[in-house]
């Protein structure tokens, strides 16, 4: 059974980026960053939290 906070129609706005520090990665979509790196995982980020670092991923890549 999915998430019932899932979504299916999340619009993707830019490639997925490497080159993070400890070999990160992220992609940018319409209302939150989706970051991978090995030692957290798959993280969603959103709202606040991407408004105040979303600035910074930008310039780490």
């Amino acid at each position: 059974m999915a998430s019932p906070h899932a979504t299916t129609s999340a619009r993707r706005l830019g490639p997925v980026r490497t080159g993070l520090k400890n070999v990160g990665a992220y992609r940018q979509y319409q209302r939150a960053f989706v970051l991978y790196s090995p030692a957290t995982g798959t993280q969603v980020s959103r709202a606040a939290i991407r408004t105040a670092y979303g600035a910074g991923l930008r310039c780490l890549v």
